[in-house]
């Protein structure tokens, strides 16, 4: 929906009205929140109160990445985890293992590990958007280019740096 503009290297929503509505609902593909990623692959660097991909439906399971130097995500209903980040480019991975901890991800470099917010883990029951946040219209619109995303099971760390590293060689094949 909204504006898009496509190219060789991703497709950019005019972060006014656009969104890609993916109708992948994480209550319905993914088997548990304890082995549980989803991430997208940015080529836009700013800073602001932008939702690059998510669902707010219920459980939160959404990444905001890069408001105020801070990348925030959530797989529940209350709380955010966050850590610093200087650059909104590459590769954002959320990842939820075992009952108890979150993990967030720049690139393969393991920004957080936190158990936090793991008492209100639950998977969302509307669908991820990608350029906006699902709260059951398109809301906070990112201007961000957007060249690759998943929603998916969990990684171990030995998987991110693979994950990584076919990523890296499809962007620059781009």
């Amino acid at each position: 929906a909204g504006g898009w503009t496509h190219s060789a290297t991703g497709a950019k929503p005019n972060g006014t009205n656009a969104y890609a509505d993916t109708h992948l609902v994480p209550s319905v593909v993914v088997a548990s929140i304890n082995d549980y990623s989803f991430g997208i692959y940015l080529r836009d660097n700013l800073d602001g109160n932008y939702v690059d991909m998510g669902v707010v439906s219920g459980n939160h399971n959404i990444m905001y990445t890069r408001v105020g130097g801070l990348t925030y995500f959530s797989f529940g209903a209350s709380g955010y985890a966050s850590y610093v980040t200087s650059d909104s480019r590459g590769l954002f991975t959320c990842v939820s293992r075992l009952s108890t901890t979150q993990i967030g991800f720049n690139g393969i470099t393991k920004k957080l590990e936190t158990t936090d917010y793991a008492v209100s883990k639950g998977l969302a029951s509307s669908s991820f958007y990608l350029g906006a946040r699902n709260n059951g219209a398109g809301s906070l619109y990112s201007p961000r280019e957007i060249s690759f995303a998943f929603v998916g099971q969990g990684f171990t760390d030995l998987e991110m740096t693979l994950l990584y590293s076919i990523n890296q060689t499809y962007q620059n094949k781009l």
